[in-house]
């Protein structure tokens, strides 16, 4: 009788166990990954291993492993603890792979990754955990998903974090909650969403902001000191958005911007106010229906100012009209005049030669 039952439990220590190892070490399934080894060579070599089972973890693999790319795979989820325990981890890449969602438990013990790409996937929404425990992390580039919702704190709490890119999803807002604690953000990557208008705290606690990409959005609106606290601004992308007005009241009293991208919005003019806090060496102006006077000061401006105008090669032609004048304006009028923006993309569209549709914003106007 005594020996009976020590079978048993002999048999159910083990099959404990087993289970325990399905479910931590075998998520992904039949899927070719590239791996570059750590080595004390200058250039490693990237090699692939086909047919991979399992969860990515440093003892699946013969070699300390720097970096891992999964492109092309049936990868739909990131699920709990699918990368853990690769203490030499530094770049971590899912390309074309369809992921649909990530568990805020995906990434665990992973204290150099510094570089996360989701990259043409199918994410909708990012959850507030998924990331923060990676504490290395200095790029997180989600470029080419679907996603229309970001959690609170999403990219929060993240010292080292330097460089986020949501560019081509579905958001139509941009919220600084997002970043709470991340104060030493350098460049956020925001382009081609659906982003209707900037608030005045988004960027107010990352003073360290270099680079603001959100050309290709639906910004019509940018409330007051919406960029106060941004002094080291060297690239601010607005172009291809919805903008009738730059305010003068959303910059500080003095910046200096290095290339300041303004093209294909429905700006008719840049106010005095505007042009005396702001210092440019580059800027783009083409697509706008501006006010033939207005776009001379400007000229004048640019000239006084040692700075240039940069074109963008999408509006090239003698047909195309530069700027347009009024029987009112033989000064620089700073107000909107609609029926004048109507008639210059009228005009655009009525060309003989197709315009590029990078050129000018032609879609629905009001």
């Amino acid at each position: 009788m005594l020996l009976i039952e020590t079978c048993l439990l002999v048999l159910v220590f083990v099959n404990t166990f087993t289970n325990s190892g399905g479910t931590k070490c075998d998520f992904f399934q039949n899927i070719t990954i590239r791996l570059t080894p750590k080595t004390r060579f200058p250039y490693p070599k990237t090699y692939e291993v086909n047919n991979f089972s399992g969860c990515f973890e440093q003892t699946a693999f013969e070699e300390t492993i720097k970096r891992l790319i999964v492109y092309d795979q049936n990868v739909e989820y990131i699920g709990d603890h699918a990368v853990h325990n690769m203490p030499e981890l530094n770049t971590l890449g899912f390309n074309g792979c369809k992921i649909n969602s990530i568990s805020t438990r995906a990434f665990r013990d992973l204290p150099k990754l510094k570089e996360l790409y989701i990259r043409f996937g199918n994410l909708t929404k990012i959850w507030s955990t998924v990331f923060n425990e990676i504490t290395s992390l200095e790029i997180i580039d989600l470029y080419g998903n679907e996603i229309s919702k970001i959690e609170v704190y999403a990219f929060g709490y993240m010292e080292n974090l330097k460089q986020v890119i949501v560019s081509k999803n579905k958001l139509d807002k941009l919220y600084g909650i997002w970043f709470q604690n991340s104060s030493n953000i350098e460049l956020l990557n925001f382009s081609e969403n659906r982003i209707a208008n900037i608030s005045r705290f988004v960027f107010s606690k990352m003073s360290k902001l270099k680079d603001i990409f959100l050309d290709f959005n639906e910004i019509s609106y940018i409330e007051d000191t919406a960029f106060e606290n941004l002094k080291n601004l060297t690239y601010l992308g607005l172009s291809h958005n919805r903008l009738m007005v730059l305010d003068a009241k959303i910059f500080p009293e003095t910046l200096y911007i290095e290339f300041l991208m303004i093209n294909a919005n429905y700006l008719n003019y840049l106010s005095n106010e505007l042009l005396k806090k702001l210092s440019v060496k580059e800027m783009t102006l083409e697509g706008n229906p501006w006010k033939c006077p207005c776009l001379d000061r400007i000229h004048k401006w640019i000239l006084k100012s040692n700075s240039t105008i940069r074109s963008t090669n999408f509006c090239i032609g003698d047909n195309i009209p530069r700027c347009f004048y009024s029987d009112e304006d033989q000064f620089c009028s700073e107000t909107n005049d609609v029926d004048m923006t109507k008639s210059y993309l009228k005009t655009l569209k009525g060309l003989k030669k197709p315009l590029s549709n990078f050129c000018a914003r032609l879609d629905d106007f009001l």
